[in-house]
Parts: structure tokens; C-alpha cells; sequence
């Protein structure tokens, strides 16, 4: 009898371990065929957004010579290069508000025009920079005129006399990307460098992508030899896995992507909750969750169907047992002239033992609540100037940020360095117990306008929390998942520079105490953070002493959230 029911339970567990597996290889084949379609898609909009390109090119050596430019919205301005032994010296004729444009021009040609190149394809391509402001790149098309070949009349195609140059605003020449800003997709034209010239989000164009680890090599690796492009997955510095396909320009130094989010892995956390969000896929988890409640039930009864076997067995056993052997199973219930003296011996014992443990317990908590109100004494603002004073190092006053932080609020702390020039968030510091394995995935990009924001409020006397700037959400949920967190905004002071900068982020994970207890020290260390960070990140010499010391007294400040 008892062999029949194993037998039944373990048929009933293969049959749904079978079936299990064989779904799972069912979704990944499944996924894999979509992949494929999807990376020929990218692929196919990546070609057609070339195809473009070659319009551009074209309608660009159509121009000629000719001085009516207007016929092209995209066509900024063109001159005439002189030559001296193949190699560009100057602009014979030029026409521009902008007086520095032809020197950068003249630059970007210098470095990057081949005269050999333009007497085999007799066009030539390069970038060069349209304003000294933003740093974004434009793109020229340089035509060669030849010489006159000697006793003919015909040219001579080995004697480039002089080069007409065209210069094309991508922004304006490949407007059509702005049809891939409102779906999941997005499209944009990168050069060789790996500087994004023309983007579907106008905010992404002057990114340089060889910046991400993950496009580095792959950009590199792009415009060697004979290979016309790929398509690749990599993770944005939110912590976003994207997949894209790039197709070269042909022989030029440019290349056109298409993007759009990965499709995660079968099984994986965000696979779930993609399944679980999507109506169709909840009609295929519903065949398996039915399942999974059938093994659970067949379980159940398996469990139960044992356990009273089991209990059958021991209430036989217990009417065969003599009547002089020792109910352990019942002795703490009776009395003590009930139990045999050895085991009067073992109560006395164990009941000895719990008081010590309970007595043990009471003064780990009391030392727990002497420690705690020792700290909550602490002169955190003052340990956190005295230590900083003494260094000019801008690395370890924000180490001592962090670990004063974490020691004042009992949780983990993190600290990311604003890079002003590239409106990026990095980690450059953490406390104690915090485990980060890669620290470059730890960026978050601010916009022009929610820096401002920042800013604006800390003049006002007010601290920002960047806590639901969904940029600083996501990576902190990527790596702290189901736990919470707080983000502040570290700025300056008007007294340190005329306006409040934004110098960093802090962020308080999981607190094992309430930071309200803390909120008012909180806010003054993090302004004289503030002041001493923007010091030591420019070079600045303090006013009356350090940055430190001129911070605002007014620890009562409230702690307000960004709107």
C-alpha cells in the first residue's frame, strides 16, 4: 500500500517536472524566433535611414559650385579650400557670422581629409564642430576640382587644384528621426568616434558612446576592414539593457543605429513581470498556475494521507510502551514528585538556562539603547568639519559624508559625484557594508532643467530630494530591490559661489532608525558637505575660511521634495 502511494506522488512530480521543462524549452525557442525577427527589423530601419544618408550625400554634390545654397535647408555654407602640396591652408572665399567656424572647419579638415581618398571616390566626409558653445558636430562633404591636364583638354584626375566644401547640419538634414521619439524605438546617426550627431531625442545628440563600457569595443571594432555592421546588445548607465543594430555609411566614416529595449530573459524577475502585465501571456500562466495548484493539492493529501499513518504508528506504540518508561514528551506539564529524579534534574537545568538567556537578551538591548543614545548626542556637523578641514582631498571628504551619514541614520549610505560637463550622476563613494560590483553602472543622466530646479531651492534655503527622478530610481531599484531608499541633493551655498551649485547626490538606504530623529544634523552636514565639495572640486579659495565653516546654523531647515 504504502509503495502504490510513492508511486503515485512521483509520477505526479515527473510528469509536471516534464512538463515544466518542456514549456520552458517551448518560451525560449519561441523568444528566439522573435529575436531574430526583431534584430532584422532594427537592421532593415537601420538601411533605410542610410539610404538617406546617400540622399543627403548626393543632393550635397549636386550643389556644385553653384552659389544658391537656399535650394538646401541643410546646407549651412560652403568655400573654396586652397591646396599647398595636398594639404588644405586656407579658405579662399568663406561666408560666415560665426568667425571662429572656418578655423574649426579648417581644423576638421586638416585631420581628417585625404587627398588620396578624394582622386579615388572623388568625394570626401568629416565632421567638425558647429558651435564652440554645445559641442555638438556637424558633417562637410568636400568636392574636388581638378586641374587642367597638360597638352590636352581634358582634367587631370591625379591634380586636385582646390576642394568645394559643403557644410550639413544633421539635426536639419535627418529630420525624419523624429518619427522614432514617440514609440519604443529610437534611431540615431553616430561617427566614427562614436559622438551622436543627429538623435530621434534631440537631448542624446553630442553623447559620446564610446563613453559606455559595453559600445566601446564594438564602435571600435565597427570601421575596421570590410564589415558593414552588427547588431548588438548593451546597458544604457541607468541600468537599461538595449539592443541595436548599426549599419555603416559605406566607405565614410559614419553610421546610422536603431534601438529599442532587450527582450529579457526567459525566467528572469523582469520576465515575469512582463508575462504577469501582458493580457495574452496571462492566458498561457494561467494553464500553469492551474497546474501548479493541482501539484500543491496533490501534495496536501500526500502530506496529510502520511501524517496520519504516522500518527496511527506512534498511538501503537505508546499502548505497547511499559508503564515504567519516562513520557519526555509530556514532562514540563507535570509536577515535580511526578517526574523521575533525572529528569527533574533536566528542567531545573533548561529552565536555568532560558532565565540566562532572557537575562542575556535584556542587556544586549539595554547596551543597544545606551549606544543609541550616545550617538544621538554625537556632534556629527562638528566631527564631519573637523575631520574635512584637515584635508584637501576631494575623494575623502566624501568618504567621511558617507560614513558619518551612515553612522547618524544607522543604514547604508552612497554618494554620487555630479559631472557637470556630461549632466551625469557617478558613484564615487560608499559606507561600510554596502557591496557595489560595478561602479560604472551607477550613473544616472540629470536633465538641464531639473539641475536648475535643484539649484533654485537650495538658494531658497531648501534641500532637494531626488528620491522619484525615475533616472536615480531605476539604477537604486536594479541594485537595492525591496528595499527603500531616500535621495538628497547635495549643493552649495550662495556664499561659496554667487549661485547654488549641484555638486552631488546622497542616498540613504533601508535606515535601521527613522531619519526624522536625524533630518535636522542631516540637513546641516549635507550643506556643509556641499560648500566643502564645490571647494575642492574647483580649486576654490574660501572666503573668512573654509567652506565648512561658512555654512547656514539653521538646522531646523526642512527637508522639501522636489515637484
Amino acid at each position: 500500500m504504502k509503495l502504490a502511494r510513492i508511486a503515485i506522488f512521483l509520477t505526479g512530480v515527473m510528469g509536471l517536472s516534464v512538463g515544466g521543462l518542456v514549456t520552458i524549452a517551448s518560451l525560449r525557442a519561441n523568444q528566439e524566433r522573435e529575436l531574430i525577427k526583431t534584430n532584422e527589423t532594427l537592421k532593415s530601419q537601420a538601411t533605410l535611414l542610410v539610404d538617406q544618408f546617400y540622399s543627403v550625400l548626393e543632393s550635397a554634390k549636386r550643389l556644385g559650385g553653384s552659389s544658391a545654397n537656399d535650394s538646401l535647408p541643410y546646407v549651412m555654407d560652403r568655400g573654396v579650400v586652397k591646396l599647398k602640396d595636398g594639404v588644405p591652408v586656407e579658405f579662399e572665399s568663406f561666408s560666415s557670422t560665426d568667425l571662429n567656424l572656418e578655423e574649426r572647419v579648417m581644423n576638421g579638415l586638416k585631420a581628417q581629409l585625404s587627398i588620396g581618398d578624394l582622386q579615388l571616390i572623388k568625394v570626401g566626409l568629416g565632421t567638425f564642430e558647429m558651435s564652440e558653445a554645445n559641442g555638438k558636430l556637424g558633417f562637410y562633404v568636400a568636392l574636388p576640382v581638378f586641374k587642367n591636364a597638360p597638352n590636352s583638354n581634358g582634367l587631370d584626375p591625379q591634380a586636385v587644384d582646390k576642394v568645394n566644401v559643403a557644410l550639413i547640419d544633421p539635426a536639419k538634414a535627418f529630420a525624419g528621426l523624429d518619427k522614432f521619439s514617440g514609440g519604443t524605438q529610437s534611431a540615431y546617426l553616430l561617427s566614427k568616434n562614436g559622438k551622436v550627431l543627429a538623435h530621434s531625442l534631440s537631448a542624446f545628440v553630442g553623447t559620446d558612446l564610446k563613453k559606455l563600457s559595453g559600445l566601446k569595443d564594438v564602435l571600435e571594432n565597427l570601421f575596421i576592414g570590410a564589415q558593414t555592421g552588427l547588431v548588438t546588445k548593451y546597458t544604457q548607465v541607468d541600468g537599461t539593457r538595449e539592443a541595436v543594430a548599426i549599419v555603416r555609411a559605406g566607405v565614410f566614416p559614419f553610421a546610422f543605429a536603431v534601438e529599442q529595449k532587450a527582450v529579457p530573459a526567459v525566467l528572469s524577475s523582469e520576465w515575469m513581470s512582463e508575462q504577469f502585465d501582458s493580457g495574452a501571456s496571462r492566458n498561457g500562466l494561467g494553464m500553469a498556475l492551474v497546474l501548479i495548484a493541482i501539484a500543491l493539492v496533490l501534495f496536501s493529501v500526500m502530506s496529510a494521507w502520511a501524517s496520519h499513518g504516522l500518527k496511527k504508528e506512534l498511538a501503537k506504540n505508546a499502548e505497547n510502551r511499559p508503564a515504567t518508561e519516562p513520557d519526555f514528551g509530556f514532562s514540563v506539564g507535570l509536577s515535580k514528585n511526578k517526574v523521575a529524579p533525572g529528569l527533574a534534574a533536566i528542567s531545573n537545568a533548561t529552565d536555568t538556562f532560558a532565565q540566562t538567556q532572557i537575562e542575556m537578551n535584556q542587556a544586549r538591548e539595554e547596551a543597544r539603547e545606551n549606544a543609541r543614545s550616545f550617538e544621538m548626542g554625537r556632534d556629527f556637523r562638528a566631527e564631519f568639519i573637523e575631520k574635512t578641514e584637515r584635508s584637501h582631498s576631494l575623494e575623502f571628504v566624501e568618504k567621511e559624508l558617507t560614513d558619518l551619514t551612515s553612522q547618524l541614520v544607522h543604514g547604508q549610505v552612497l554618494y554620487f559625484r555630479y559631472q557637470r560637463g556630461v549632466q551625469t550622476l557617478a558613484l564615487t563613494s560608499v559606507s561600510a557594508g554596502v557591496q557595489i560590483d560595478n561602479y560604472q553602472a551607477m550613473q544616472a543622466y540629470v536633465r538641464k532643467d531639473i539641475e536648475l530646479q535643484v539649484e533654485q531651492l537650495s538658494d531658497t534655503g531648501k534641500i532637494a530630494s531626488l528620491t522619484h527622478y525615475a533616472p536615480v530610481k531605476k539604477i537604486l531599484q536594479n541594485h537595492f530591490q525591496g528595499k527603500s531608499f531616500e535621495a538628497w541633493a547635495v549643493t552649495s551655498t550662495a556664499e561659496i559661489s554667487q549661485q547654488a551649485k549641484l555638486v552631488g547626490l546622497l542616498v540613504v538606504v533601508d535606515p535601521n532608525a527613522k531619519i526624522p530623529t536625524a533630518r535636522a544634523m542631516l540637513a546641516a552636514i549635507l550643506k556643509d558637505a556641499g560648500n566643502a565639495l564645490l571647494v575642492r572640486g574647483n580649486k576654490l579659495k574660501p572666503k573668512n575660511g573654509s567652506g565648512n565653516k561658512r555654512a547656514r546654523s539653521n538646522e531646523e531647515t526642512a527637508l522639501n521634495d522636489l515637484t
